[in-house]
């Protein structure tokens, strides 16, 4: 005989058991599934309960003679122990973060055609911007290349044309000839939400071994790096991390716990040509500002007052502090300066030294182009000098000082400052 009605069981053990005791027996007989759910408590806890209450209807079912209670003990352990993962939960976000993402994240291919075929070299990588099939990657990367193509995870490789080259940024737009299906782009975190110390991951085309993931911490925030052309802008506000980074993954994104980018991994600093713990990449919101440019114009414009400067190691050499004009485009907004030159004799006659940007103080070129880097397009700006009268004193020059006004142009990558 089954006891599968409550009030049976209660009336049965009413004078052996407790009104506690009796909540449980017929809890138990009122519900053929689960009496605790693994939403609620952890699998350690349910096979807790689940040991305990198969001890306690064996003890009950031995006391009042009721076979039908080992049936319930048995169930119990098939109800209450719920299946144990083999991955803990921090695992388990990471693996399903991987899973979410790799479809977006392509490894960028280099097809050179030779004499006798085609030779294949890894590039980079890149990922999937928007769903109109654009790639973002880094300039380095497609610089130089011949035929482009960006290989997804499921091993299929697509042509991609190059849109337009942010140089100064070191960014460069793709798009694919041909969209592949159920493919979605990268969602974009918020550049002034990244803190220091929060966990960050890679995934990209490490020599070659495409859709590598690693992990790390932001390790640092606002780092300053020598831009990528020559003589060019510094790349400002850059992210350090140690998540591992080897060549291949320039241009892949490091994105955070919930999938989303960060920044663009760029480059690492390292005596071995191999991951050393110091890796960086550029802010996404940065990343934003030259793609969105990009795609719509095909260019980046960029602030300028049309000057040509001079190397720091010339004002070193006489004590000065400040950014030394050495040419002015004689028709841009600051062709009111005086650029530097050379007289019959050969000696360098200065031109104006810029020393101040608003409120900003100018020891150097690159502070000059970081303030002018700030500066909107069409902005007028004050710029403090040192002028000098052509006269010296020894070796010295002698300047005097004066504040001019300058409105701030657009310009693409290929002009001047």
């Amino acid at each position: 005989m089954f006891l599968t009605r409550p009030q049976t069981i209660a009336r049965l053990c009413s004078r052996r058991l407790s009104h506690k005791h009796l909540s449980y027996v017929s809890a138990l007989a009122a519900h053929p599934k689960p009496l605790y759910s693994s939403q609620h408590v952890s699998a350690f806890e349910n096979r807790q309960i689940g040991n305990g209450m198969q001890s306690f209807l064996r003890l009950i079912g031995g006391s009042l003679g009721l076979g039908s209670l080992a049936w319930f003990a048995a169930k119990s352990e098939i109800m209450c122990d719920s299946p144990k993962s083999p991955f803990s939960s921090e695992e388990q976000r990471i693996i399903s973060m991987f899973e979410n993402t790799r479809n977006s994240v392509v490894s960028i291919i280099n097809n050179e055609r030779l004499m006798f075929g085609v030779h294949t070299v890894s590039a980079g990588s890149g990922f999937l911007w928007d769903n109109e099939g654009h790639i973002v990657t880094n300039y380095h990367v497609i610089k130089d290349q011949t035929r482009l193509l960006a290989t997804f995870a499921d091993h299929t490789s697509h042509e991609c044309k190059v849109v337009g080259v942010d140089v100064d940024h070191d960014v460069a737009v793709l798009k694919l000839v041909t969209k592949p299906e159920n493919v979605v782009p990268m969602k974009l975190a918020d550049s002034e939400q990244v803190r220091v110390g929060q966990y960050a991951y890679c995934i990209g085309n490490p020599r070659g071994l495409d859709h590598t993931l690693t992990h790390g911490i932001v390790s640092a925030l606002g780092r300053e790096l020598p831009g990528p052309a020559a003589g060019g802008r510094p790349m400002m506000n850059m992210i350090q991390t140690d998540a591992p980074m080897n060549p291949g993954n320039s241009g892949g994104p490091l994105i955070n716990s919930s999938g989303a980018v960060i920044g663009m991994n760029e480059m690492i600093f390292s005596s071995s040509g191999g991951s050393e713990g110091v890796g960086f990449a550029i802010p996404i919101d940065t990343v934003k500002v030259s793609v969105e440019q990009l795609i719509k114009h095909g260019q980046v414009v960029r602030p300028t007052l049309g000057l040509t400067l001079a190397p720091d190691i010339i004002l070193k050499s006489i004590g000065v502090e400040g950014a030394l004009v050495a040419q002015v485009d004689g028709h841009g907004p600051a062709k009111a300066l005086k650029g530097s030159k050379y007289d019959r004799r050969g000696n360098l006659v200065f031109g104006d030294i810029i020393i101040g940007v608003k409120d900003m103080e100018i020891k150097s070129t690159s502070d000059l182009l970081r303030a002018i880097g700030l500066c909107d397009v069409g902005e007028v700006v004050e710029l403090k000098l040192l002028r000098p009268t052509g006269k010296r004193a020894g070796r010295d020059v002698v300047v005097y000082e004066e504040t001019v006004k300058v409105k701030v142009i657009g310009r693409s990558p290929k002009s001047s400052l």
